[in-house]
Order: structure tokens, then C-alpha cells, then sequence
């Protein structure tokens, strides 16, 4: 391996956190590492930052994966799932990864799980929550968020949301696939969640297969790009 990569044990979940308004001065050369379809992608968004930000999201992707298998960025070749999930191809190195972004913030789950779902969620406040509780969480859950005191209700809607989400990541299901518990889920695939509360103002869930893995947070550096 090149002096930059990195190891990933049977029970690692390496959790790499970046910015987008640090990665953005180098958004033309992070394109430049993107598929032709990932760059038509990226030109279909109707407002450019949009397409500048999926630029930024999947150029990380692939730098951070270029890491682990040994090769240029450019050269990673994607699937997708049913529902539109990115996948290595089946010709690449036997690694599970999932993103997910919300505001400034990015976070990339590597692991070799075969299962791997990540979510996050920065706090901002939403109007009427009680009414999307109801609509977008499961009826357990949405019956939790509605007993807790007013101001906790915010931080407990986007916990149960992100859980959810992460599930839903790691099964590769479509969003109306939640199941009417998730820790019953859980537990009957043998998979473990863990909550993310490592970012000020920000809360995520992790959910992977088996229950005998463990986390370790990594900052991408702004000098951290792949080679190539």
C-alpha cells in the first residue's frame, strides 16, 4: 500500500468527518476524479452550489475509499442497488461504505460489514414536529417524541429519524420499508446501532452488521485528497 493508506480490521467502522466549506476551494479539482456520469449528475442540479456539493461528496467518497484499495480515485468503479445505493463494484476489494451530509457537514462510514448505514442530522429547529413525527416515524416512536417535554422534542425527533434512516441504509431498502421497531430489527438480524453525538449541534446513528465492531472518528485533512 502507498504511504497514505489505511488498515481496516474485521471490526472496524472508521468514521471520516469533513466540511464542505473546506473542501469547496477545491471543488474543479475534486471533479476532476468524478465518472462522466457522476459529472452529468452534478450538471442536472438546478442551482450550482447544489451540483457543487455533490461534486464535493462524491469526490470525497472516492478519495477516502482510494485509501483503503490502493488506487487513484478516478479509477473506483461505483454500482447502484435497486434504490439507488452506491455500491464498490463487485471486481473492487470487499469494503461497505455509506455517507450521509447534512448543512456543512459530511460523514463516511467504512467498514467490511456487509451491512453499513449511517445518517446525520443537523439540529435546526422544524415547525409543527408533532405532525412530522406522526408522518415520517414509525407509531413507536412518534408516540415517544410526542411525550417528552417540549424542548426536548427537537433533539429526540432527528435521534429516532437518524436511527431510521441508518436502518434503512444498511438493508438498502426504499424509505417506506422502516420496520414497526427498529430495535426489534435489530435485534433479530443480529446488527448493533450505535448513536453519533460527536459533532456540536449535529446528532447521526450507525447501524452495522453484527454486534462486535467498534467506531474510530477520522478528520479528513484539508491536504487529504487521493492520489492521482
Amino acid at each position: 500500500m502507498n504511504p497514505g493508506a489505511y488498515s481496516l480490521g474485521p471490526e472496524d467502522v472508521h468514521l471520516w468527518r469533513a466540511h464542505v466549506h473546506e473542501l469547496a476551494p477545491s471543488a474543479a479539482q475534486i471533479r476532476s476524479t468524478l465518472s462522466p456520469d457522476e459529472r452529468d449528475r452534478a450538471d442536472r442540479y438546478r442551482l450550482s452550489k447544489d451540483g457543487e456539493a455533490f461534486v464535493i461528496r462524491r469526490g470525497l467518497l472516492r478519495a477516502i475509499l482510494s485509501r483503503y484499495l490502493d488506487r487513484d480515485a478516478g479509477a473506483i468503479r461505483f454500482t447502484y442497488g435497486p434504490f439507488g445505493k452506491p455500491l464498490l463494484d463487485p471486481d473492487e476489494d470487499a469494503l461497505s461504505f455509506s455517507l450521509a451530509h447534512s448543512q456543512d457537514l459530511i460523514v463516511c462510514a467504512v467498514s467490511r460489514r456487509a451491512a453499513l448505514g449511517i445518517d446525520i442530522e443537523f439540529l435546526r429547529p422544524l415547525p409543527d414536529l408533532d405532525g412530522l413525527a406522526a408522518r415520517f416515524l414509525v407509531r413507536q416512536d412518534a408516540d415517544s417524541v410526542r411525550a417528552l417535554p417540549m424542548p426536548r422534542r427537537l433533539a429526540a425527533f432527528y435521534t429516532r429519524w437518524t436511527r431510521q434512516e441508518a436502518y434503512l441504509k444498511a438493508t438498502g431498502a426504499g424509505l417506506t420499508a422502516a420496520p414497526a421497531a427498529i430495535d426489534a430489527a435489530l435485534d433479530a438480524a443480529g446488527w448493533k446501532l450505535e448513536t453519533l453525538l460527536a459533532v456540536p449541534d449535529y446528532v447521526g446513528a450507525l447501524v452495522a452488521e453484527g454486534v462486535d465492531w467498534g467506531v474510530s472518528w477520522l478528520d479528513w485533512p484539508l491536504n487529504g485528497s487521493a492520489r492521482g
